[in-house]
């Protein structure tokens, strides 16, 4: 918060440099990573495993262990004995099969690049210390997560130095850089997913953004070569990077400047051919890569998967709740009020922004699978957020801010920072999901921190889902006049908007009354272990209120230990004081000899009560697999 006391108190006067600049900048990113990562990572997982490699990263790492470790490119993880039964994942089951179902890396290796250092470093200490040097064991774990705050951290001083080229004070700039680490998902990938690529990519286009402005300032040839060293390194991180490229007018300043640029392309020639082949030479490790892999060179590993220009998703891309970057990265609104500021002061460079932004937006929205997977929010825009940062500092360098608009900017960001905390929070808690979130479920946990709210928003598993039904057994009862089977709830008259539109009862459960319309059947009466069995429980219920414990439960009772399976009711149901309909699938498998019962009930232990009716259990028979 220093910064920003600074910031409003001096208005933007205060031009000289901050004493201890580093400091307040990296201090703030190293205590938010570490607070995370121990209180949500260390210790949590089974055996050793710090699960700072995960997903894509799998694929990114491989490549080390593919260069390092003597099993190479050989990806078969039945056949690996250094890791086969060592870690709670197989760190090869996420690769992908070729066209004879052996394993391979589809990622490009730029990621395993920068990593290398670390890699060494962890693999070092894994021997001094005794460790396993398999290349998953806790000092390449950790390694893995220093070597990414390193990347960010390194990012940031080139940054610093950009920005500062375009005479913004050390206030200014890190009113900018504060907000981008902390206040948008990149943090989510420096400490949760620290094995994805895009701290990496981020660190590649600040060294590019960086280099070339100081071309622009000093038409040098080692700034233009190093400025292609970066956009190749970049290329062969995440091949999208290329798209850096398209905020070189930012860093021009002015058309002059730009074709400035352009002449010196022209004239100098041997020096453009000369960048040019430094950026394939990087693409070149990329196609050696793939050749000792495949035995051929082969430019695209991404099996059925593509651009889809003709179709963009632009609209959910930015603003869905599934994955839109202004829903999940609020401070990137920012860029509205911006460019209408700038506009009259420099349209150049507002055309300029505007236009890299669309398109690459209109880009990123065009693959295939536009969300990019399992992420926390729209991962794909954190590789370009060193250009937000350039157009945010132009915007300061620009501004002339009241004291009232500079309030209202301080707690704008102040509010984005303390949400995108807040979010990924939830995000690592399975509280916001990673695919699959919409409105309603985003409202549902908004601001939600409680272990309640854990897992509501997946998907339910369809258990029935192409499988063959051999047989189903079904009971109900609507607790008025027709009832399957006798309860000893007590009815209560229907509440609010009865679903059956007229009087009826319900039961209601609450604090007093935990248990609801409990029915059992005899274990021996369902028993076949040639089939495989599958429970659901259906019914209406409405919510005395949204904090709500309530859940659809199914026991296997047994004389020796039960099987015990609740689903939380606000899953489905997810307001209050209207009548939701709900249905839960439940995967029994096969009723073992001990078994002796299957009981379907509800429960509630909490004083706001829920209501439910019109319920129905089933028991699916399902063909074994």
């Amino acid at each position: 918060m220093i910064i920003f006391y600074f910031r409003f108190s001096l208005m933007g006067v205060f031009k000289q440099n901050i004493k201890y600049y580093w400091v307040i900048l990296f201090a703030p990113i190293i205590i938010v990573a570490a607070s995370f990562f121990f209180s949500e990572r260390y210790g949590k997982y089974e055996g050793r495993w710090l699960n700072t490699i995960s997903g894509d990263g799998f694929g990114y790492y491989a490549y080390l262990n593919a260069v390092f470790l003597p099993s190479g490119f050989d990806f078969d993880m039945e056949k690996d004995g250094l890791h086969y039964g060592k870690y709670p994942v197989h760190p090869y089951d996420l690769l992908a099969f070729d066209a004879d179902s052996s394993r391979y890396t589809k990622y490009f290796p730029g990621t395993a690049i920068l990593m290398s250092p670390f890699y060494l470093t962890g693999a070092m200490l894994a021997y001094v210390s005794g460790e396993d040097v398999d290349g998953f064991s806790p000092p390449f774990q950790y390694m893995v997560l220093f070597s990414t705050l390193f990347y960010l951290l390194f990012s940031l001083v080139l940054l610093t130095k950009l920005l500062r080229t375009f005479n913004l004070s050390d206030t200014d700039i890190l009113f900018i850089l504060l907000p981008i680490a902390i206040g948008t998902n990149a943090i989510n990938y420096v400490w949760n997913e620290a094995s994805y690529s895009h701290v990496y990519v981020f660190f590649s286009v600040s060294g590019f953004l960086y280099c070339m402005r100081l071309f622009f300032i000093q038409p040098r040839y080692s700034s233009f070569l190093w400025a292609a060293a970066f956009l190749g390194l970049g290329i062969i991180i995440r091949p999208t990077s290329v798209l850096a490229a398209l905020a070189i007018p930012l860093l021009s300043e002015n058309l002059d400047n730009l074709k400035q640029l352009i002449e010196f392309k022209l004239k100098q020639w041997k020096t453009t051919v000369l960048a040019g082949l430094l950026i394939f030479m990087f693409i070149g490790v990329y196609l050696l890569t793939n050749y000792l892999q495949f035995g051929k060179w082969q430019l695209w590993t991404y099996t059925g998967e593509y651009f889809d220009f003709l179709n963009p998703n632009l609209q959910a891309f930015l603003f869905s709740y599934k994955k839109g970057l202004f829903v999940y990265t609020p401070l990137l609104l920012l860029i509205v009020p911006a460019s209408l500021s700038l506009w009259n002061k420099n349209k150049f460079f507002v055309l300029s922004f505007a236009s890299f932004f669309l398109v690459t937006t209109y880009i990123l929205s065009s693959w295939w699978a536009w969300s990019y997977g399992g992420s926390f929010g729209s991962r794909a825009f954190i590789d370009y957020l060193p250009v937000v940062s350039v157009f945010f500092g132009r915007y300061l360098s620009y501004a002339e801010l009241s004291r009232v608009r500079m309030t209202g900017l301080v707690t704008f960001i102040v509010l984005c920072m303390g949400l995108n905390l807040i979010q990924n929070f939830q995000y690592t808690r399975q509280i916001i999901d990673y695919d699959n979130m919409d409105d309603e479920k985003y409202w549902q946990v908004f601001l939600k921190t409680d272990d309640l709210y854990r897992w509501v928003n997946v998907p339910e598993e369809d258990f029935l889902k192409n499988r063959k039904i051999l047989q189903v057994m079904s009971w109900q009862n609507d607790f008025d006049e027709k009832q399957d089977w006798p309860t000893n709830n007590t009815l209560v008259s229907w509440p609010i908007n009865s679903p059956n539109k007229g009087y009826g009862h319900s039961v209601m459960l609450n604090k007093e009354q935990q248990y609801g319309a409990l029915f059992s059947i005899p274990a021996d009466s369902i028993r076949n272990n040639s089939l495989d069995i599958v429970a659901e429980i259906s019914m209406s219920t409405i919510l005395g209120s949204s904090y709500c414990d309530a859940k659809a439960v199914v026991n296997v009772k047994s004389q020796n230990n039960g099987r015990w399976t609740g689903k939380k009711i606000i899953s489905q149901a997810r307001r209050k004081g209207e009548w939701f309909f709900v249905k839960y699938q439940f995967n029994v498998g096969k009723l073992e000899l001990d078994d002796t019962d299957l009981e379907f009930y509800i429960l509630h232990d909490h004083k706001k009560p829920i209501w439910i009716d019109n319920i129905n259990y089933r028991v699916y028979f399902l063909e074994k697999r």
